[in-house]
């Protein structure tokens, strides 16, 4: 059975396909320079002073299973007297930025993105490996 979609319909998809396009492609969202988006130089800046403040940064979504499973991982280590940040790039505005961002810095694109010390570690399965392997805690203690 196919369905036909009237022209009303079609007109009203329309908006909603430019702001997915808008939301899923980052040189867009620069190019188009939002009044509510931030400088490239600005999105640097701030996720560089994260990684730089933190001795554990992991870049995640609130909704993602993978970026859960990474919080648990590094709540079953000790992290006492570390700083731990969780940035959840679902909860802010620039987030898609900050992803953008960290693809071009990590070539990672997915989430969880965890760095240690401001080393790059990768993703969940990166971070469970360092745990089966008995290398995070000396990770984590290192500095």
């Amino acid at each position: 059975m196919t369905r036909s979609i009237t022209l009303v319909q079609c007109a009203r998809l329309v908006p909603l396909i430019r702001q997915r396009t808008l939301r899923s492609s980052s040189a867009t969202f620069f190019t188009l320079g939002a009044s509510s988006s931030k400088s490239e130089m600005s999105v640097r800046t701030e996720v560089e002073d994260i990684i730089a403040k933190n001795d554990i940064a992991v870049f995640a979504k609130s909704w993602c299973p993978y970026c859960r499973k990474a919080r648990g991982i590094l709540d079953s280590v000790n992290t006492e007297g570390k700083t731990v940040k969780i940035v959840d790039l679902d909860k802010m505005d620039e987030g898609s930025a900050y992803q953008e961002y960290l693809n071009k810095k990590t070539g990672q694109r997915t989430v969880p993105n965890i760095f240690i010390h401001q080393q790059h570690i990768g993703g969940c399965d990166d971070l469970s490996a360092q745990k089966d392997e008995g290398k995070l805690q000396a990770l984590i203690d290192a500095k």
